[in-house]
């Protein structure tokens, strides 16, 4: 075949491909074409499988953590471990007893400073106003008292007085029977099974009931 009839064939299948549309067009050269779309094809999709791919890596590294943070077991074990100091309101009620009713009131003396931490039970609280002199002239300030006991079923229960100030916020939630965690100093031991520490003593720890 000569070159001009190649040439003639080849213009006859270009028009019989165009009059047949585009999709004619086509497949008129899809044996030529066929190579350079499967190449293409696939680096495309590896690619935006891979841009994908990176995308989510990045957005679960922002994405905030639901996963709920436990106590270390240095702290769990911190909490446990947590005692009431000795002597013990019971312990106190139970040496001031033993000695004779003229000698209790010197026995009580030797308390009063002590720093202790105790576990108390919270049982009511009442509000009271004091009246302070300030430049020569009264001013009644407002306070609150504690009322909490210290013991279980199995011994006596000893009265402890607590006097705050400024009431923190969460005594303000307390319930009948919350436990109660605080750090104070001996201010007055009574005849009646009870113990006042110094104002605004310090609340540890709170225990919800």
């Amino acid at each position: 075949m000569s070159h001009f009839q190649r040439f003639t064939k080849t213009q006859s299948t270009l028009s019989e491909a165009r009059d047949s549309g585009p999709w004619a067009l086509i497949r008129c050269f899809n044996i030529h074409m066929s190579w350079y779309t499967w190449v293409f094809d696939g680096l495309g999709s590896t690619a935006v499988v891979a841009g994908c791919a990176a995308l989510y890596r990045k957005y679960q590294a922002k994405r905030p953590s639901d996963a709920v943070i436990a106590p270390s077991t240095a702290v769990i074990a911190q909490m446990s471990a947590r005692q009431s100091t000795q002597p013990t309101p019971t312990q106190i009620n139970e040496q001031i007893k033993a000695v004779l009713p003229f000698d209790r009131e010197h026995a009580a003396e030797k308390y009063k400073g002590l720093s202790v931490i105790w576990k108390v039970t919270f049982c009511f609280i009442e509000s009271d106003i004091e009246v302070t002199t300030e430049n020569d002239a009264p001013v009644p300030k407002k306070f609150w008292r504690l009322f909490c006991q210290f013991g279980d079923e199995s011994s006596n229960k000893v009265g402890i007085h607590l006097r705050f100030t400024s009431l923190p916020p969460e005594i303000k939630l307390l319930k009948e029977g919350s436990i109660i965690w605080v750090q104070g100093t001996i201010r007055s031991i009574g005849f009646m099974s009870s113990v006042s520490l110094e104002r605004d003593p310090v609340v540890l720890e709170v225990m919800h009931f």
